[in-house]
């Protein structure tokens, strides 16, 4: 905490009538003692305070700032019971069963562990488990601790000058534990106590007394510091307790302190949870709840009487060394009367025990309670259910699910499940357990999509009711509402496959919402797991695992339709949940889902979607193209009847000339044929040096009109899918490069070429960029190809292994630059030869760039003849590295590339049947958008409806 902070605190409690400093202090000290102690292994917090301090003073100047910084508890396990030398039977308790769960309990629930603090008895035994199960310390484990109880070394160490310093909340002293252990112990130091080196933090409280009296002096503070933070009620600090926190006391073993500890905190509406088969107090308890009453309970003299009787032969059995006072019968009458003690055996579970005490069950059964939860000191249910969540209690799922649905209000109940615990995240919780939180809260949404499904269907999923907003976009959806903005929101929190397709099997259009899920995953990975960390990449496959897994899952539905006949119907039908109209034919496209794509009844209905006049909806149901009659010379013009038998019309293969043009596969070959005819024009034009006389010329104005079809057709793909899937396609960079290139070297050539015959600069410049410009236009029409099965897989295939020839290129540009560098200056020692390679036969690639040719299996026979030249001792030197280089150049590097295409062609071999079905969808769509005249003829329609041609854009 700064100075300027600590001073603004003090003035705001000088102000309040409140000395915070006067509070936390020590008997005898000007303030309180703050600093670390060094262990062997680990180091540890602690805090010298009155034993009269005020618990929100501590939380308020040490716990949840500097320097502890404490996170805000969920749960307070406290522990108490014996501090001597316990002997556990172990076929009565189960202290590495207790430890393992303790541990795991509390790091569900980011738990506070509280205990006395000394190395003995039960406060050892959870530091033993910490040091076991808790070896990144996630656990706060305090230990509030008598000062007079410490033995003399501890007390000089705790309390040396150093503690007390004004820097030291900010930079607290680090202390040697070791001097805190002499080798020979004082005589008043038999009876005290050391500190037990595995907690995190220790309280250290001062009445101003020392010796064994001191003992439980610490009891009244631990009270109230523990009621204080489970009341929630420290609200003045931004993020610190706002609600109210379960808290547990758990007895092991323990005498007549623990008895007052039990009561104490039985008054402030603390449940007990208490070991059997850990001997004394405990039980003794266990005794005196567990025998049977068999007079009238409603006699309480009789009752009494009973249970005195019965508490003093279990004191004479388990506590014979002890004596029960007027006292101690009242305290435990308190403790049996309350109904709040639940028994915890070698075989139960340690988590659902500590869950029946917090949720009031003396027994096993969610479906009774003895305790009113709805009271004041209650937990909430919310905070309830989170524990049976992270604790995997699934037996009381229903119940408290039922009661936090009809008790409140059922959007804030579905907000605390799904943000809660299907997002269930800490910093500080180990992944395991994160993802074992998550995997139980299935369960719950599985129970809450069957018994509550109406109340989900109306939940809008938005930043104000989740906190967090959906940032998946590839369907245009308005409102985030019902079960597809809970899918889709789960899956940008990561929950697990599990818990996602529970959600999923619930929703009305599963072939549609699973294809999203699939996508969103994908998303969700590349947007939050981009990095090359090895956490990121375990996280974006999982990701990418569970999208495969949903685009399985919508393979199945559609096969099953399939089926019953139903299959490429459901395709092209409307989703009734989702918005934006996108059915699954195209929405499969949009989204990316090749596998799907890939599939037999998806590429029928490819195969009936390119036989069919566009626009597809309309002509759906009227019939498709026949490829016989398309063959057949007499079914391919035919004059017929209208409906009234007064006209006749013309048709082509049964289809009126506009819709038989409008078919995608008669407009691939349309525009098919218009594109070679197009590059065939334009490649005379370039070899005969048509384009480079000043006049305009009808090879001059063709390609100018052919090439503004050509833009109007690049415009609408352009309005139609955006800039960002636009740039996306190779084959659109290849039409905006080219159709640009040549309509600025045409209106270029009409300003700067002149008459002449003979070539000037201008035309000699625009002359090139003619003939660059052919080429992108002849590797534009291998897209005619891409429909072709075989052609189109060739082109994958191609299209991959040019990507490997540019990845290589990479390595060999380092290798051959490296050698460059080191053999040339040492071939050639001036700085003109260098640049010139010695003027022999390579000056058109001077300097460095000679390296480059080894790769072809040719050396530069000026660096060769160089070599002849030099000293003994560096010609060695030069001619090994030569040799190197055309080593690592001809054997090396020409066969990894061999391999590299070798293994990316077997990889696109068995990936061909779904990057080509992917690619053809792909060109079948893209006939929907364009006119049905292939260019320049669609300039026609251009000029007889202007704004009808755009905005059909």
């Amino acid at each position: 905490m700064s100075d300027d902070v600590r001073q603004q605190s003090g003035e705001l409690d000088a102000a309040n009538g409140h000395d915070t400093e006067r509070s936390l202090r020590p008997p005898g000290r000007c303030r309180h003692g703050l600093a670390e102690l060094s262990f062997d292994t680990r180091t540890s917090q602690y805090c010298l305070i009155s034993h009269t301090a005020d618990p929100e003073d501590l939380l308020r100047t040490v716990a949840l700032k500097e320097p502890w910084g404490l996170r805000n508890p969920n749960l307070i396990l406290s522990i108490m019971g014996g501090a001597g030398n316990m002997v556990l039977p172990p076929n009565q308790f189960d202290i590495d069963g207790f430890s393992k769960g303790l541990v795991e309990a509390a790091t569900r629930t980011s738990a506070w562990v509280i205990t006395g603090g000394t190395a003995s008895g039960v406060m050892e035994i959870v530091g033993k488990a910490m040091r076991k199960h808790d070896k990144e310390r996630k656990v706060p484990c305090l230990g509030i601790t008598p000062y007079g109880a410490l033995k003399r070394g501890w007390r000089d160490l705790i309390c040396s000058e150093a503690a007390f310093e004004e820097s030291c909340p900010a930079n607290p002293k680090r202390m040697d534990a070791a001097e805190a252990k002499p080798e020979g112990a004082a005589v008043d130091d038999k009876p005290l106590a050391a500190l037990q080196e595995n907690h995190s933090h220790f309280i250290i409280c001062d009445n101003g007394k020392v010796g064994s009296e001191t003992f439980g002096t610490e009891i009244p503070f631990r009270t109230r510091f523990e009621d204080h933070v489970a009341k929630g009620e420290f609200n003045d600090v931004e993020g610190s307790l706002q609600v109210r926190v379960p808290r547990v006391m758990i007895l092991l073993n323990g005498g007549k302190i623990s008895l007052e500890s039990l009561v104490q905190a039985i008054q402030t509406g603390c449940p007990l949870v208490v070991c059997r088969g850990t001997g004394r107090l405990a039980d003794v308890i266990c005794r005196v709840l567990e025998e049977p009453c068999s007079v009238d309970d409603e006699d309480e003299n009789s009752f009494r009487s009973h249970l005195q009787e019965t508490l003093h032969e279990a004191v004479k059995e388990f506590m014979p060394q002890d004596t029960l006072t007027t006292q101690d019968i009242e305290h435990f009458e308190a403790i049996v009367q309350s109904d709040m003690v639940v028994i915890y055996s070698i075989n139960d579970r340690f988590e659902e025990v500590v869950l029946q005490a917090v949720l009031g069950h003396a027994g096993s059964a969610p479906t009774t309670s003895s305790r009113d939860l709805e009271a004041p000191s209650a937990v909430a249910v919310g905070q309830q259910l989170a524990l049976a969540v992270q604790w995997g209690c699934s037996n009381y799922y229903g119940h408290l699910g039922q009661r936090l649905m009809e008790n409140g209000d059922p959007n804030g109940a579905i907000k605390l499940i799904f943000k809660e615990l299907v997002a269930f995240n800490s910093g500080m919780t180990p992944v395991t357990v994160v993802r074992s939180v998550r995997e139980n809260a299935g369960m719950l949404v599985s129970w809450l999509l069957q018994n509550y499904l109406k109340q989900m269907d109306q939940f809008v999923v938005n930043e104000e009711t989740l906190g967090i907003d959906i940032h998946w976009s590839r369907v245009a959806q308005e409102s985030w509402r019902s079960l597809e903005g809970l899918l889709v929101w789960s899956i940008e929190q990561e929950a697990p496959c599990s818990v996602l397709e529970i959600i999923w099997s619930y929703m009305e259009d599963p072939v549609h919402a699973a294809l999203i899920a699939a996508s969103a995953c994908r998303d969700t990975a590349e947007r939050k797991h981009g990095s090359a960390s090895y956490q990121d990449g375990l996280a974006k496959k999982e990701l990418e695992d569970s999208a495969d897994r949903f685009e399985k899952l919508a393979i199945l539905v559609l096969e099953d339709l399939a089926q019953s006949g139903k299959g490429v119907e459901y395709l092209f039908q409307e989703p009734v949940r989702w918005q934006g109209k996108h059915n699954c034919f195209r929405l499969a496209h949009n989204l990316g889902c090749k596998t799907f794509v890939s599939k037999t009844t998806y590429r029928r209905a490819v195969d009936q979607y390119w036989m069919t006049p566009v626009p597809f909806h309309l002509h759906f149901h009227h019939g498709q193209l026949d490829h016989a009659k398309l063959f057949s010379w007499r079914s391919w013009l035919s004059l017929r009847a209208d409906s009234k038998g007064q006209t006749r019309e013309l048709k082509i293969c049964d289809f009126g000339p506009w819709q038989f043009f409008s078919i995608p596969y008669v407009q691939a070959w349309t525009n098919g044929i218009a594109r070679c005819l197009f590059v065939a024009l334009y490649s005379y034009a370039v070899f005969y040096r048509l384009l480079a006389v000043g006049s305009i010329c009808f090879m001059e104005v063709l390609l100018f009109l052919w090439a503004l079809g050509l833009a109007l057709v690049e415009l609408r793909q352009f309005q139609t899918s955006g800039f960002t899937s636009y740039i996306n396609d190779f084959w659109n960079i290849l039409d905006a490069l080219h159709i640009t290139v040549l309509l600025s070297a045409l209106v270029l050539g009409l300003l700067l070429a002149d008459q002449s015959r003979d070539m000037n600069k201008p035309e000699q410049v625009l002359e090139v960029m003619h003939a660059m410009n052919l080429l992108p236009c002849w590797i534009r029409v291998l897209q005619v190809l891409q429909n072709s099965e075989h052609f189109g897989t060739l082109l994958i295939t191609i299209f991959g292994m040019a990507k490997d020839a540019l990845k290589f290129f990479i390595l060999v540009f380092i290798f051959c630059c490296a050698f460059s560098c080191a053999i040339t200056p040492i071939l050639f020692s001036q700085i003109e030869e260098r640049d010139n390679q010695a003027g022999q036969g390579n000056s058109c690639f001077p300097g460095l760039t000679w390296a480059f040719w080894t790769i072809v299996g040719s050396m530069d026979e000026a660096a060769l003849a160089q070599l002849k030249t030099l000293p003994p001792i560096t010609r060695m030197t030069a001619t090994v590295l030569v040799y190197i280089l055309a080593l690592v150049c001809n054997v090396l590097l020409v066969n990894l590339l061999i391999a590299v295409m070798n293994s990316t062609y077997e990889k696109n071999q068995s990936m061909s049947q779904t990057s080509w079905a992917f690619s053809r969808i792909e060109a079948v769509l893209e006939y929907d958008d364009e006119s049905t005249l292939p260019p320049p003829l669609n300039l026609l329609g251009l000029l007889l409806d202007p704004f009808g041609q755009v905005s059909r854009v």
